[in-house]
């Protein structure tokens, strides 16, 4: 027997504390998603920060400096994760050029305590050497580039050698892109030739080298404008006996004609006039042969086909 303080057992819905259940986790899950989204944006902010001071630091900026704006807990992420980086093309070059200022200002002072004597060169320097070297050029073609930079350092040989020696590629390229280098009357050959010829002059190891280079480039368009140059006069002079032998062949047509006429028995202008008209010359053939003006031909053809 059932108690009546108890309800009949059915097969209804379930209890509802399952949906309260469901509706109590349900806050908690969302939190949690916001949770992670607040995170993952901290993180991107942090790496963004990184990023700049990296950038900044490469471009010479103190870490210090960048302490204050990024905080020194992303500058020391962004000073590892250089650390730990490839270098670049440019950052290796940048080095590369950094560690030889440093050992060539300590060669220089070890040299100036061991009484050794360095010869400093300047842009003056350099275009003094090359000009130089075009002068003698124009004097005589053959000169050799030691000649070239014994004239232009006679009183300091020790000079001449360090600066033909010289391996200041940017100064050589400096050098032949001046003014007064290009102008050089020397060079109009080589430079109306090709520019980019001219240019490759200034990869030589050794400055020496490039004025060789260049002199020799001097050399070979100058004997090409030689041969350009005695080229066009032989066509002058083609052109010149073409026409002589035009001339010549004129003449004696006509003195063929005119002995022709002769021949006929034609005598007078009038004669030879017509006996050319008949053989089916034109008027303006008629007058050059026998050097008559063109009206007096008409008329005497004209006269001759009325009467």
């Amino acid at each position: 027997m059932i108690p009546q303080h108890m309800p009949p057992a059915t097969n209804s819905a379930p209890p509802q504390f399952e949906e309260a259940d469901i509706s109590a986790i349900t806050p908690v899950h969302t939190s949690g998603v916001r949770h992670n989204t607040n995170v993952n944006e901290r993180q991107r902010i942090a790496d963004a920060l990184v990023n700049e001071a990296i950038r900044e630091l490469r471009a010479g900026k103190r870490p210090e400096e960048l302490a204050v704006r990024y905080g020194m807990a992303h500058v020391d992420s962004a000073l590892e994760r250089i650390a730990t980086e490839a270098p670049t093309r440019q950052q290796v070059f940048a080095a590369r050029q950094q560690r030889t200022q440093v050992v060539n200002k300590q060669f220089g002072k070890e040299a100036h305590q061991a009484g050794i004597e360095l010869h400093q060169h300047s842009d003056a320097d350099f275009k003094h050497t090359l000009i130089t070297a075009l002068d003698m050029f124009e004097e005589h073609e053959k000169v050799s580039v030691s000649a070239a930079l014994a004239r232009a350092f006679p009183d300091s040989p020790g000079k001449a050698q360090s600066i033909g020696n010289s391996r200041n590629h940017r100064r050589f390229r400096k050098t032949m892109l001046s003014e007064d280098v290009q102008r050089h009357p020397a060079l109009a050959n080589v430079l109306r030739a090709s520019t980019r010829e001219y240019n490759r002059c200034a990869k030589g190891q050794l400055f020496r080298d490039a004025m060789g280079f260049l002199l020799d480039r001097a050399r070979l368009h100058k004997h090409i404008a030689v041969l350009e140059e005695s080229c066009a006069e032989h066509a002058r002079r083609i052109l010149e006996l073409e026409a002589r032998v035009t001339l010549l062949e004129a003449a004696v047509a006509q003195t063929k004609a005119r002995k022709g006429l002769d021949d006929m028995g034609a005598t007078t202008p009038k004669e030879k006039v017509l006996h050319l008209f008949s053989s089916g010359c034109s008027r303006r053939e008629i007058a050059e042969h026998l050097g008559m003006e063109y009206d007096t031909v008409k008329k005497i053809i004209q006269r001759e086909q009325r009467g």
